[in-house]
């Protein structure tokens, strides 16, 4: 059965074609006409399974009286606020917006952040709309299959085996998730803690620097990570594709014969290209540029592998148990990259005096 959408904005109706998928998902265009409650109320009465909102709705509002405008993340708030009280009626809100605003506007607002479940970049959309499509039908499967259930539980959310709940039974993860009061707080409590960042689930890039190898390497590799049951398969699957973290590593250890952090990037590619007989290639440090690096993480400005010597620790405060540190790479503190990033990405202070002499070395030649 197709699914439906809103999209609200005050001119453009371009991306509520470019988010519809045919059969699948059918987006209706709303303009800004009238104030934020009446909305609210139009919006509700379509009973939509997901609503996109444009971060400026005040900039081309026809008659409506300028003490009467309002931005997106005031109508999302007055949604939330009615889901809270009929949770079986709540859907996924999403902010579409140009960069020049995500930037300006919306990084800092971290209350706003809170209320979407996912921001959208315009021009990202027009490049690959059917990732955006896929991610919304996602989460619009995951909040229906949420608003059937009495109560929030964990374990029938990620799809847990007995093996995985040994490593997912934890009461920091756990009680936010049976504690929600509406299925928004349980998907953008897990979206943010436990997909958007490395820990139980791993992206690709993760996964390919636990491996050893290289981005087009591991894409060869991916079918056999299937074929061992890798991946995760819960919700949200489709839309954030992940693997198991502690699946990998057994896995990994089991081909190599050897503890994966204890070999080099060089060693882990011809060990698993031969137990898998694939020609694999290693990845390479992106300060060093050699294969002879123990590359265990994803470098969390650049992505590539990178290894603990040659980075320093990302600013994240407390971390929790389920949830692994993230580093910026060398090359990304030398060149200033990480500082471009979105959401924005700081040195912890501890490593801030490495940070500085590593800004004024002198990049090895490559090996």
């Amino acid at each position: 059965m197709s699914k439906t959408g809103v999209f609200v904005d005050d001119k453009e109706k371009v991306y509520a074609r470019l988010l519809s998928r045919q059969c699948i998902l059918d987006f209706e265009h709303f303009l800004v006409d009238t104030d934020i409650a009446s909305l609210a109320n139009r919006i509700l009465e379509r009973n939509p399974d997901v609503v996109a909102l444009d971060y400026r709705l005040d900039e081309e509002v026809g008659d409506l009286a300028a003490n009467k405008t309002f931005k997106a993340s005031a109508l999302a708030q007055h949604l939330r606020d009615k889901a809270v009280s009929a949770p079986a009626e709540d859907f996924p809100i999403v902010l579409v917006s140009a960069e020049t605003k995500i930037r300006s506007l919306f990084d800092p607002d971290r209350t706003a952040h809170d209320l979407f479940d996912k921001v959208f970049v315009k021009e990202q959309i027009r490049v690959d709309a059917k990732r955006a499509q896929t991610e919304l039908i996602s989460l619009a499967n995951a909040y229906e299959t949420l608003a059937q259930q009495q109560a929030y539980s964990l374990e029938t959310f990620l799809d847990t085996s007995e093996e995985d709940r040994a490593f997912t039974d934890l009461q920091e993860l756990r009680t936010p998730v049976e504690t929600a009061s509406a299925p928004h707080q349980v998907v953008g409590f897990l979206l943010k803690q436990l997909f958007n960042k490395p820990g139980l689930l791993l992206d690709d890039a993760d996964t390919a620097a636990r491996l050893g190898i290289t981005q087009p390497s591991f894409e060869a590799v991916r079918p056999k990570l299937f074929e061992a049951g890798l991946a995760y398969s819960g919700q949200l699957a489709e839309g954030w594709p992940r693997w198991w973290a502690h699946r990998v590593e057994a896995w990994l250890e089991e081909k190599l014969g050897t503890r994966p952090i204890t070999t080099t990037a060089l060693e882990r590619a011809k060990r698993l290209g031969t137990a898998l007989e694939l020609s694999l290639e290693p990845a390479r440090s992106p300060w060093t540029r050699s294969d002879d690096e123990k590359i265990s993480f994803a470098c969390a400005s650049c992505r590539r592998g990178a290894e603990v010597r040659h980075s320093v620790s990302a600013f994240e405060g407390a971390v929790p148990r389920y949830r692994i540190a993230r580093r910026i790479c060398w090359d990304c503190v030398q060149t200033g990259r990480y500082e471009h990033e979105h959401p924005t990405l700081r040195i912890d202070e501890l490593d801030e005096r490495v940070a500085a002499k590593v800004r004024t070395m002198n990049k090895p030649a490559a090996r």
